[in-house]
């Protein structure tokens, strides 16, 4: 679990599990450069505690991450005291990514301005490796102000040579009239002495006159008893850029599902003799899976239930447009057979051979009880007798729709219905899960739930086909939208 919530966030981990304090001593000092220790903070054989302070006696900065369940405040603030760096709550797990993220950015600000520090005091100010590859610009201000040394990386952000910002006030780089409503970074030095910050988000001005969005850490070294500011700026520019593309995206989504929840019908028909339900399970955010009940006559309702190949957006913009043709053709045509022969004239064109449609679009009749219907390469929908036993299977009728634009469909003849007669529409996402075992629930299983529970109603009926497919799977999800319409007939007041 851990894993997979580090890959959300780009991670690619190698991981050790150790459940001793032998084996985590052994594993942190000689078993490979960690960037991370991730921890429950209850286990049978490691102490949190021991582990800590070992942790401490190493010497090594590397972060230390409890992930709980069930750890009280005063245990996290102990614990934290003792050198965890954070803790997660199990519930709260989407936290991980960016909890982990944020502390090997700072382990590493803070390696870099030790070594800062360090190689300063040893080579008079000479560049050193760290200082000369680091991507974040380090300068060191001196208490009046001035910048007194540029790394590199400050060419890259701000595009003057660190030559010519030496001695130059730290306000070149963000001119106070230019930001008055945001962090200023003169605001390291106050009444000549050093003001630490940390992870401040500003901006400042390239050369060129381009805004820049800078990240901000600010420490104190001391060189020949001065006290010396050591900003760490990184640019942040692209990727300001690109979360604010994924908001945006988030929020397309978050339109799409809405007008994609919006299409399917918000309460089932009150067509006399019958009792309807239909839901739907997309695999993803947005299905690609489609129901609908439609009427143009107070003695008929038209239900359609189809699948648009693949899942996701795509498909589920297609289901759309299906939709919308099948209500406006129903209102035009009354043959089921004409109905699917235009639509699959203008999906054909739509589509262009990359998606295709299976639906099967049904017919009601209130009195005498009877149907007639259209399988455009769906998968049978199923009639049952009261007692459970399949009377008729709805078969296709022709090929899907959108792959060829001159095919043709032909409907069913009338079939009678008799009271307590039960229809089953699905689409394929349920027939096609598989257990632990990679056994598949197969139509056969669907069947025996439906007669297992004839006498509750057809809503009920369908939550129970969900219920055992994920238990079959034993998951909490599907792997593939699944939508199911039943039609149960009833007595007429």
């Amino acid at each position: 679990m851990i894993a997979a919530k580090l890959q959300i966030y780009g991670f690619e981990p190698e991981m050790e599990r150790v459940e001793t304090l032998t084996d985590f001593r052994k594993s942190v000092i000689s078993g490979g450069d960690w960037d991370v220790i991730i921890s429950d903070y209850f286990m049978p054989k490691l102490k949190m505690m021991d582990t800590l302070e070992c942790l401490k006696k190493t010497k090594l900065d590397i972060p230390f991450i409890i992930v709980s369940g069930g750890i009280g405040e005063a245990d996290a603030v102990a614990a934290m005291k003792a050198g965890a760096n954070d803790y997660v709550l199990k519930d709260n797990l989407q936290k991980l990514g960016a909890v982990v993220e944020r502390e090997l950015r700072d382990a590493r600000v803070r390696r870099a301005q030790k070594e800062a520090e360090r190689a300063l005091k040893e080579s008079e100010y000479r560049y050193r490796t760290l200082w000369e590859n680091s991507k974040d610009a380090l300068i060191l201000v001196k208490t009046d102000g001035k910048i007194l040394l540029c790394s590199p990386a400050s060419e890259t952000i701000f595009g003057y040579p660190g030559e010519f910002l030496q001695q130059q006030l730290l306000s070149t780089l963000q001119p106070p009239e230019r930001f008055p409503q945001l962090p200023l970074l003169n605001e390291c030095i106050k009444n000549g002495a050093v003001h630490l910050f940390e992870r401040t988000e500003t901006q400042a001005l390239h050369k060129t006159g381009k805004v820049v969005d800078i990240e901000v850490d600010v420490s104190k070294i001391i060189l020949k008893g001065e006290s010396i500011a050591c900003l760490s700026i990184r640019d942040v520019t692209e990727w300001k850029r690109s979360q604010a593309e994924r908001n945006r995206s988030k929020e397309q989504l978050r339109i799409a599902q809405e007008i994609h929840k919006n299409l399917y019908p918000s309460e089932p028909p009150d067509f006399p003799g019958y009792d309807i339900a239909g839901k739907s399970y997309p695999a993803e955010e947005i299905g690609g899976d489609y129901f609908d009940f439609f009427s143009e006559s107070e003695h008929t309702l038209d239900v359609g239930l189809g699948d648009v190949s693949g899942h996701g957006l795509g498909p589920a913009i297609l289901m759309a447009e299906t939709r919308a043709y099948l209500r406006i053709l129903s209102r035009t045509r009354e043959s089921l057979d004409e109905i699917l022969t235009r639509t699959n004239e203008v999906l054909a064109e739509d589509m262009a051979g990359k998606h295709y449609v299976t639906l099967t679009l049904l017919r009601l009749i209130s009195r005498p009880p009877s149907l007639i219907y259209a399988n455009a390469g769906h998968i049978a929908g199923y009639i049952l007798d009261s007692g459970g036993q399949v009377k008729q299977r709805l078969t296709r009728t022709g090929i899907v729709l959108g792959r060829k634009e001159n095919s043709t469909y032909t409907q069913s003849e009338f079939i009678a219905l008799d009271e307590g007669d039960l229809i089953l529409l699905m689409t394929d996402g349920m027939q096609e899960v598989f257990s632990e075992s990679e056994e598949m629930f197969g139509p056969e299983r669907i069947l025996e739930v439906i007669r297992k529970n004839m006498k509750k109603t057809s809503s009920q009926i369908i939550d129970e086909i969900y219920k055992a497919g994920i238990a079959f799977a034993n998951s909490p999800s599907l792997d593939d939208d699944f939508t199911c319409v039943i039609i149960k007939v009833t007595p007429v007041n």
